[in-house]
């Protein structure tokens, strides 16, 4: 019988093409790659919401309550987007600012 294995069956590549493990790979890139995986997690679920709030709208047959029900959903989820993309965009200005300090800043020497 075969004895299946991550090697085997191209899982192990898989990992490393996702999370790019390798000896040059540090804390700050898995930061990274994380924080990509969650937005794009989020970008999913308003993408969901916005279809959902859609859907309620059209079949509201015109009710109000239905109508404002879904108006709410469309609402909040455009609200997520823009505090996710908000939150984005300050994280990706953090990391690139301690990035560039931990790089480029000289050590300090030592005193003796």
């Amino acid at each position: 019988m075969a004895k299946w294995t991550l090697e085997k069956i191209g899982l192990q590549e898989a990992a490393q093409g996702i999370f790019k493990m390798d000896e040059k790979y540090g804390v700050p890139e898995l930061v990274g790659s994380l924080l990509n995986i969650l937005f794009t997690v989020l970008g999913l679920v308003f993408l969901g919401l916005m279809v959902y709030g859609g859907m309620l709208w059209l079949l509201s047959e015109g009710e109000e309550k239905k109508v404002s029900k879904a108006r709410g959903f469309i609402f909040h989820s455009i609200l997520g987007l823009i505090l996710v993309l908000a939150a984005f965009a300050i994280t990706s200005f953090v990391v690139q600012q301690l990035t560039q300090q931990t790089i480029l800043a000289p050590a300090a020497p030592a005193t003796p």
